[in-house]
């Protein structure tokens, strides 16, 4: 399904009352493609003829690679950290536009980076899910909340598409691979993806 307009994201931790209101000690992410013109001009990109004519796995990684550019800082996306937390305190509790958010911070993590995914993948027309759980980190370091998409194409292929963690040329991590198996989890660490009978073996 696409997300509507009036989607609120408060991160982990976010409570919703039964009179709708959210209280986070994070940012509140709001979807309004009317009030953003930062999003539209993300959307203009995911729907323009140059995306429409690439195949369903390119037209994805241009999206990834466009917004790595626009929400990473000029030193890096590991640098990201630092003017989202500015953000997280300005804005705790308080609603953010998604396309504001690397406008004003130049800066964007795995929570805004899956949701934007999601957005543009859709309007790209592509099969798209945003996810949420957690991430088990190399070398036993534990795990981390963390948000990622999939990318589904017709044959039923089923691709990690990881905007925070991208390979250097952008491809996408076949679902069924050991490290998709191994580091990409539910909110209780467990396995949300199983491996082919032949990777089993």
């Amino acid at each position: 399904m696409t997300i509507p307009d009036g989607y609120s994201d408060g991160g982990r931790g976010m409570k919703l009352y039964p009179d709708g209101a959210i209280r986070t000690y994070r940012e509140v992410i709001v979807l309004d493609r009317s009030k953003d013109a930062a999003l539209r001009k993300h959307i203009e990109f995911a729907t323009s003829k140059e995306i429409e004519k690439l195949p369903p796995e390119e037209r994805a990684k241009r999206i990834a690679r466009y917004i790595d550019q626009d929400m990473s800082p000029p030193r890096g996306r590991s640098f990201s950290g630092g003017p989202v937390g500015v953000m997280e305190s300005e804005y705790a509790n308080r609603q953010v536009l998604l396309g504001e958010i690397s406008t004003r911070y130049g800066a964007g993590v795995c929570r805004h980076r899956s949701l934007l995914f999601k957005v543009m993948g859709d309007a790209a027309g592509l099969d798209v899910a945003l996810v949420r759980g957690k991430y088990k980190h190399r070398y036993n370091r534990g795990f981390g909340g963390h948000a990622w998409n999939e990318l589904i194409l017709k044959s039923g292929k089923k691709f990690i598409v990881d905007v925070t963690r991208p390979n250097e040329d952008f491809s996408f991590l076949d679902a069924t691979s050991q490290k998709a198996v191994e580091r990409y989890l539910d909110t209780k660490t467990n396995r949300i993806y199983q491996p082919t009978k032949a990777e089993q073996n």
